[in-house]
């Protein structure tokens, strides 16, 4: 191969680095220094000088410069260049400007107050100035490179540099995108934190009533009442039930957000949560009229856990299923190992989910169904917790639904964990 060919080859190679190289780069000061540091040694100028346009938070536009080659001082006292007949059709991005020797061009010195170059600017003869526009149309900037001898920037010249501007533009477009997007995820962040301080603060101000609200309640039931009396006392005690427990999962998601939660894991014997969970709501479930079933297998299955978090995952899962089923429904729990996993199974037979819902069922607040017929009450805070605490354990939890109408299945993974040292007979199969 000709050694003229050979290095042209060789300066595509690295051309084509250098493009992935800069649009791999994030951070928008380095990425134009490098341009302007890349633009100077390719076409050996005596200095280069990259003036580009940002955007800043308040939505003030205002030009930055790099300079390769010269002094920052050289060219603070000049400000940034206006659009004269020279620097014009690189600003409004009409095309590139290449001259042998600008002093001798046309459209020089053709402006007040200097007439051409101002006393003390770095000399310059040879001229050459690129465009850098966007993928929309954008003018970003230019680069201006220039040199004291007259006819060093040929055709040659112009091409690396049109080459160079290019992946510049894309890259200058990526790394704006990428701060843009930081700067939203910084607001999203500052929000949510902002969030989880309110529903904090909010649940500590709504639990301080509730203790006393509750002693006159309990102080109620040993008072001589009416039939009626006796009525509302009992509405009012399970209505403030309802509230202490709404208030509970507004402080754990706030707890759980903010990294306040600390698990207190130990070898846990699953039988024995779902028969205490499960024997603890049978009484509910059978004042709304449904039944409740539960399988397990007659050899233990040990998961490492917080035995508390994990009884409060169970729960949360079957009363959501008994919040969406009607009177007359049923509510099955199965545990079953599943190689090296705990697998705990819920499932009802109540109004189902619809797919669109399926992927947002656990976000916090969510409700699968809104509508006022349905309204089944409650934040929409338990699944959410029940999804954080799984996680939090090295699970996941995942929930099926054939459709609205047909029930639910809410399935819990957790790795199983070493034997429980001891313990009582675990209970196979049965109805809780």
């Amino acid at each position: 191969m000709d050694p003229t060919d050979a290095r042209e080859v060789s300066l595509a190679d690295e051309l084509i680095a250098l493009g992935h190289s800069l649009i791999a780069e994030r951070d928008l000061d380095r990425l134009v220094q490098t341009v302007t540091d890349v633009a100077k040694r390719l076409v050996d100028a005596s200095f280069a000088a990259f003036f580009y346009n940002v955007v800043d938070d308040r939505g003030e536009a205002y030009a930055l410069y790099t300079l390769s080659g010269a002094p920052r001082e050289a060219f603070e006292r000049f400000g940034v260049p206006r659009r004269t007949a020279v620097f014009g059709p690189t600003f409004e991005g009409r095309g590139t400007v290449r001259s042998d020797d600008i002093t001798r061009d046309p459209r020089y010195g053709r402006n007040a107050p200097h007439r051409g170059m101002p006393t003390g600017h770095l000399p310059v003869r040879s001229y050459l100035a690129v465009p850098v526009m966007s993928r929309g149309g954008e003018v970003i900037g230019g680069l201006f490179l220039g040199h004291p001898e007259p006819g060093r920037f040929t055709a040659r010249s112009e091409y690396l540099i049109q080459a160079l501007a290019g992946h510049a533009a894309i890259a200058v477009d990526n790394a704006r995108l990428y701060q843009r997007m930081q700067r939203t995820l910084d607001t999203l962040r500052e929000a949510d934190a902002r969030k989880d301080e309110f529903l904090a603060m909010l649940a500590h101000e709504l639990r301080n009533p509730l203790a006393p609200l509750r002693n006159t309640l309990k102080l109620m039931e040993h008072e001589p009442l009416t039939d009626r009396g006796r009525q509302a006392l009992h509405i009012g005690a399970r209505q403030m039930k309802q509230i202490g427990r709404l208030v509970d999962d507004l402080l754990e998601v706030s707890r759980i957000t903010q990294g306040k939660i600390e698990l207190r894991p130990e070898p846990v014997g699953v039988q024995g949560i779902l028969h205490d969970v499960t024997h603890a709501l049978a009484s509910s479930l059978d004042e709304r009229g449904q039944h409740l079933g539960l399988a397990m297998p007659s050899r233990p299955v040990v998961v490492e856990a917080d035995p508390m978090r994990l009884a409060q995952i169970v729960e949360n899962l079957v009363s959501n299923a008994s919040k969406y089923t009607d009177r007359g429904g049923r509510i099955d729990v199965e545990l079953r190992a599943d190689g090296d996993d705990a697998v705990i199974e819920v499932r009802d037979t109540g109004i189902g989910i619809a797919a669109d819902d399926l992927p947002r069922l656990f976000e916090p607040f969510a409700q699968i169904d809104t509508s006022i017929e349905r309204s089944r009450g409650g934040l929409g805070l338990g699944l959410a917790l029940v999804k954080r605490l799984v996680e939090m354990h090295g699970g996941r939890v995942t929930a099926e639904s054939p459709g609205r109408g047909r029930g639910a299945t809410f399935t819990v993974r957790l790795p199983q964990g070493p034997a429980a040292p001891g313990g009582r007979p675990e209970p196979a199969h049965g109805a809780a």
